[in-house]
């Protein structure tokens, strides 16, 4: 009995502790790195490339030409993007950061995603299954 006592205690005292802990207004981490407008480095990028299979030079040509024109624009909040005539704009958090990276969610509205940005001189990469997809910084 006495044992059933102590645990309802504790049990109540833990959630009190946890709701008051979790209905607190989180602080927002933000990353300053990031902010600002960042474009895909199309010749970094293409020189390091590597193909899972062989490509005719057209398809190779057409492939690699889809580099050096997406653009991001980096809030506190938002990110902004842009490619050829198509833009869109996605909330977004920092889960975590170190020293030379930032992990961050993107806030789509069917699924959210985490990506992981590596800090390299005044730009960025990101992993694209093997590959290695360069950023360089254009305002910020």
């Amino acid at each position: 009995m006495r044992r059933h006592i102590l645990k309802s205690i504790f049990g109540a005292y833990a959630a009190l502790l946890s709701a008051s802990t979790f209905s607190a207004p989180a602080r927002r981490l933000v990353d300053s790195r990031l902010l600002g407008t960042w474009r895909s480095d199309k010749e970094r990028t293409v020189a390091l490339w590597k193909y899972q299979k062989e490509l005719s030079s057209e398809a190779r040509e057409r492939f690699e030409n889809i580099f050096g024109k997406f653009t991001l624009r980096f809030t506190e909040t938002h990110i902004y993007t842009e490619l050829d005539d198509t833009k869109d704009k996605v909330p977004y958090s920092v889960v975590a950061r170190d020293k030379s990276s930032v992990v961050i969610a993107w806030h789509e509205e069917k699924e959210r995603s985490l990506q992981h940005i590596h800090f390299e001189g005044d730009g960025y990469y990101i992993l694209s299954g093997y590959n290695v997809e360069f950023y360089k910084r254009i305002s910020g």
